[in-house]
């Protein structure tokens, strides 16, 4: 099955309902922790503008790290 690409608004929403937070912005980009993890992750995501697709090889990369990946592509 192949995946779809997400807006940067939808990225977030989705990383938003698992548990993750904004922690800080810087430039372009955007890094979000997860407050239920211990080891404390962090995963960025690029704000290149809030209509803009991001690409489908970096939302697999973006939902395997934040272990989401299962969820939304169904692997």
């Amino acid at each position: 099955m192949r995946m779809r690409g997400y807006t940067l608004k939808e990225m977030s929403q989705i990383l938003t309902q698992h548990g993750w937070f904004e922690s800080h912005r810087k430039s372009s980009h955007i890094t979000y922790q997860n407050a239920n993890n211990e080891n404390h992750n962090h995963i960025t995501l690029p704000d290149h503008g809030r209509s803009e697709e991001i690409c489908r090889p970096l939302a697999k990369r973006i939902l395997k790290q934040a272990g989401l990946l299962h969820i939304y592509c169904g692997m």
